[in-house]
């Protein structure tokens, strides 16, 4: 804070922009600093920059730019370049999307794709409209994990217009000691996840197929991508939590039975499930 302060003239311009110091007393985590910050802006979008991660120049300035082109566009995402070749797939010139789409059917298909494939669902190098922010409430859930995945997951059915910048509008720096990277209580993680997937499936939305198989992925691969550090006590929570979803009655009846299935002891075996359903 004290370096923030520094860069700030007496009158609180950097370079002829205001800028405004809100600040806690206390560290109280990630969403209630982002939650503070959003009630204290007056701009017309909000723009996440996580402390480990820099900007390049002219970054707000091209995603500004977007705005200009298509006024009232609720979510300008930008460009990510990364230092972690492992995190190559956060690059939008691979993903071939349009510059700018008003179809929310699309924006959810796209949210629900596999990562390399979808709309990354991180707060961060967006442009956010304040007033959507607004109108719905979408502040983030404080005391928890997994901001970003909770906003994106709590609030997908929001997002009526998106435009992408493919400009390299933000530096995502990988480091070791991350939270994400080297957090040793990775079951917390899995069952704060289970907890968002569970609360979005009960979502009145339009899921294709598709959807609902991309979905069954994401929850399976909680399992496989982070490993189970407490794998006898997580794995009796995760089988409950699958038959909590099978009980789900507005699903599809093959999706009720695909988590029932996911819910017996051979759940590892997933592949086969999907394909005996979806596929």
């Amino acid at each position: 804070m004290l370096l923030a302060k520094r860069f700030i003239a007496d009158k609180g311009l950097i370079d002829g922009i205001e800028v405004k110091i809100v600040e806690h007393n206390t560290n109280k985590g990630v969403a209630v600093a982002r939650n503070t910050g959003m009630k204290a802006a007056t701009g017309e979008y909000l723009f996440f920059l996580d402390s480990d991660d820099w900007l390049p120049d002219n970054s707000i300035q091209s995603l500004a730019h977007l705005v200009e082109k298509f006024p009232g566009v609720d979510i300008v995402a930008g460009n990510y370049h990364c230092t972690s070749p492992k995190h190559k797939w956060l690059d939008l010139r691979d993903k071939l999307f349009p510059e700018y789409v008003n179809d929310k059917q699309w924006i959810l298909d796209h949210l629900l794709l596999p990562d390399r494939k979808g709309i990354y669902g991180t707060v961060t190098n967006k442009l956010i409209r304040r007033q959507m922010v607004l109108q719905y409430d979408m502040w983030f859930k404080e005391g928890g994990v997994v901001e970003d995945e909770y906003w994106k997951y709590m609030y997908a059915d929001k997002w009526e217009s998106m435009a992408f910048c493919l400009d390299y509008t933000y530096i995502y720096v990988t480091r070791e000691n991350s939270l994400m990277t080297s957090m040793k209580d990775k079951t917390l993680l899995n069952l704060t996840m289970l907890s968002i997937y569970g609360v979005f499936l009960k979502k009145s939305l339009n899921f294709s197929k598709e959807n609902y198989k991309n979905l069954l992925i994401k929850i399976q691969s909680l399992v496989s991508k982070y490993g189970i550090p407490d794998y006898k006590s997580y794995s009796v929570i995760y089988k409950q939590a699958m038959r909590e979803f099978a009980s789900y009655k507005k699903l599809p009846y093959n999706v009720r039975l695909c988590f029932y299935y996911m819910s017996l002891p051979r759940f590892f075996v997933r592949s086969k499930v999907l394909r005996l359903f979806f596929i």
